[in-house]
Order: C-alpha cells, then structure tokens, then sequence
C-alpha cells in the first residue's frame, strides 16, 4: 500500500479531519501545501474513491486481501470486488 494511501487512511480515521480540512481551505488556490512538513494533496471524496475503486477493482479479496487492520478499506475492497459486472 502507498505511503499516500496511508496518510489518506491515518487522516480519514482520526478525529482532526475538521481541522485539516480547515487548513488546507484557507489556501485554495495551491493545490498542494505543507502541513507538519507533510505534502499533502487536496482531492474531492468522489476522486478519492475513483481512485480506490481503481486500485481494488481487479482485487480478488480472496487471494489478495486488505489487511484487517484496515476494516473499511477490506469492505470497500469487497463491495467493489464483488458488485462488478462480469
């Protein structure tokens, strides 16, 4: 998994998603700034889960699994993988 989709993770899990979303809209027309000394890119929740989806689609969760210790992202990885058209 990629440090981005890490950090995505870390940020959608804990509770100062507020706070950066604050930050991170005060400089609107940079699309990516520092915070903590951290690149972080500013993307839409409809791009963030296309690039899920992208990623899990051709996942078979039963030979390639999402760790456990990402539950919603194991879920996600099902529903996607199981809800395509074959």
């Amino acid at each position: 998994m990629s440090s981005t989709a890490t950090i995505i993770i870390a940020i959608l899990s804990s509770g100062v998603v507020a706070a950066l979303v604050s930050a991170l809209m005060q400089k609107r027309n940079e699309k990516e700034q520092r915070i903590f000394n951290a690149k972080i890119e500013v993307i839409h929740i409809p791009e963030l889960f296309r690039q899920i989806n992208g990623k899990l689609k051709d996942k078979n969760p039963q030979n390639d699994a999402i760790p456990e210790t990402y539950p919603l992202l194991r879920a996600i990885q099902y529903f996607v993988f199981y809800s395509r058209e074959r």
